[in-house]
């Protein structure tokens, strides 16, 4: 279980689709690596594989990762459950059937020393909004 704060960063949700049901290990090692440099902080990990008929189906995460062409133990663990069944029937509105997905809850903990930053001189940040990378992306084309 993460470890309770009395604030957080930013936090969102990234749903990760691996169409063919197979897990691969070099995202995972990026994840990692984001969270040793204490960029981001995991506060669930869950697996759910949509099957090609059916309910959306929760995976344990030692079965999910077991495939994997390389070893991904350091996910073990990292479910909390702080993502629901409601939560992650989402999912299934999103990835198509036959596939398996990562749905990672992260903080965006490098926010937290720049809001300190601010802080220290009298300011603070006011809100904080999750855009859309694609509504960007479509944005920027018109320029």
């Amino acid at each position: 279980m993460p470890e309770t704060t009395d604030r957080l960063g930013p936090v969102d949700v990234l749903i990760i689709e691996f169409p063919d049901g197979a897990i691969r290990a070099e995202g995972f090692a990026r994840l990692v690596d984001l969270t040793e440099r204490q960029v981001i902080r995991v506060l669930d990990l869950e697996f759910v594989r949509r099957p090609h008929e059916g309910a959306m189906e929760l995976l344990d995460i030692a079965d999910a990762v077991a495939g994997a062409p390389e070893p991904l133990d350091h996910l073990i663990g990292a479910s909390t459950a702080l993502l629901d069944l409601d939560d992650l029937d989402v999912v299934g509105e999103v990835i198509e059937p036959g596939s398996t997905a990562a749905v990672l809850l992260y903080e965006q903990v490098w926010v937290l020393p720049l809001a300190d930053a601010f802080g220290a001189d009298g300011a603070r940040i006011a809100s904080a909004a999750h855009v859309d990378p694609l509504e960007v992306i479509e944005a920027l084309a018109h320029f």
